[in-house]
This record gives C-alpha cells, sequence and structure tokens, in this order.
C-alpha cells in the first residue's frame, strides 16, 4: 500500500522515472518537489508549504504551482508563505499582507487591489524632473499618489500617455519621463500600505540605493509631498 502510494505521489510532483536516482544527484527543484511528496505521504488535509519556490528557475517554479494547483483540485487546504506577489495572485484564493508580524490586509486578489480604487496604475521613471513629474501629474485630476517613487492610481491615463508623446516629438530631452501604464498589482497594495516595497527596510534600502542609478535631485521629494497631501 505505501509502495502504491509512494508512485503515486511520486507522479503527481513528477518524478517518476527518478525513484531510483540518489536524491544528491536531483536539482533543487526536484528536492524542494520531493519535499512536498514527503509532506503528503499521509494524506493530509491541510498542507503549509513555506516559500516553496524561493531561489528556483521560472521552470522549477512552475512545476512547483502545477503541483499545487493540483493539491486545490484534489480538495486539500494549502497554507502557502512566499515574498512573490504574483505567485500569491495566481495560486491563492485569499491572501493575507503581512507587515512588522501582523496583517496589514486581508482578502481576494481582487478585493486587496481594489483597495486601490478602479483604473490604472501610471508608473513614471524616476530619471524625470520634478518640473516633469508635477506637469503629468496635472492632467490626472482624479490622480493619487501612493509612493513616492511616481505611482499614480487613475481611472483615466490616456491624457498622460497623449501629452509625453507630444512632448517627445516636440522636445527630445523630454523623454526622460519614460512611463509604464499598467493593471494594478498586489505589490501597488503592498506598497500603499506600508510605504515600502515587499521585503524592504530601511537597511535594505540603503543597501540596494548604492547599486540604483541616482534619481533625479528632488524627484523623490516632490512625490513625497504629493503622497502626504492625499492622506
Amino acid at each position: 500500500m505505501l509502495e502504491g502510494r509512494v508512485v503515486e505521489l511520486l507522479g503527481l510532483v513528477g518524478l517518476e522515472g527518478w525513484q531510483d536516482d540518489l536524491i544528491r544527484t536531483y536539482s533543487d527543484g526536484m528536492k524542494r518537489r520531493l519535499n512536498i511528496a514527503l509532506a503528503l505521504v499521509h494524506d493530509p488535509e491541510l498542507v503549509f508549504l513555506d516559500e516553496p519556490t524561493v531561489g528556483l528557475d521560472p521552470h522549477g517554479r512552475r512545476q512547483v504551482w502545477r503541483v499545487i494547483w493540483e493539491l486545490k483540485a484534489k480538495g486539500k487546504t494549502v497554507l502557502l508563505t512566499t515574498h512573490y506577489m504574483e505567485e500569491a495572485e495566481v495560486l491563492c484564493d485569499r491572501i493575507a499582507l503581512m507587515d512588522n508580524g501582523g496583517i496589514a490586509a486581508l482578502g481576494t486578489p481582487r478585493e486587496l487591489k481594489e483597495h486601490l480604487g478602479p483604473g490604472k496604475i501610471i508608473e513614471l521613471g524616476m530619471d524625470c524632473s520634478p518640473e516633469m513629474a508635477r506637469e503629468i501629474f496635472e492632467l490626472v485630476p482624479d490622480g493619487r499618489v501612493f509612493s513616492d517613487r511616481g505611482l499614480i492610481a487613475t481611472r483615466n491615463p490616456e491624457p498622460v500617455l497623449q501629452h509625453i508623446l507630444k512632448r517627445f516629438v516636440s522636445d527630445p530631452g523630454y523623454g526622460g519621463a519614460r512611463f509604464v501604464v499598467r493593471e494594478p498589482s498586489l505589490e501597488d497594495v503592498f506598497l500603499e500600505l506600508t510605504g515600502r516595497s515587499l521585503g524592504e527596510d530601511s537597511k535594505d534600502s540603503e543597501v540596494a540605493g548604492k547599486d540604483r542609478k541616482k534619481p533625479h535631485a528632488g524627484t523623490r521629494s516632490f512625490w513625497r509631498q504629493l503622497r502626504h497631501s492625499n492622506e
């Protein structure tokens, strides 16, 4: 009976055909999936997975995702911890955003993103000047700044797109105002709630800042002032 269970679990985690190989010859992804199989030997209804994809390449992460999807399809409850927001959004029905040991927000992915309000996110490059940033921000009267990194939530991003394209054609120097218009993400929600990126603290920011391109002088303080004026 146990042998049949082992064969079933190896098939579940995609390790059939490697059961006779030494574990030390396994890749990190294979070892991670083997650990999941070991946790499932007694067929638990509740499965705890603590950052099961950390350090894996994209292919290895997708393989672990497939295992989690199959567990959900079998009616298992999976409690997953992860620092990858896109992973939480893809895999989880309900998400608790943790900050400093407490729950900052709890809900479905859609409910959490609705915290930012309806619309799009305009993400401006930090190399634009405060003058450019102010000019762009004034084009979105309903815009709400929720980060000192140039993130604006708005229902109507089209005027910004049209303005930047026109200015870029007439003034090549305006190319510093690079930007992206996209859907809100869970990372945006975390940033809005905590004021920092996931996994970042003041020490991390200081170290990481040494390797980053230095933003235009005054731009970050400009966004910080706008953000506080929204609060």
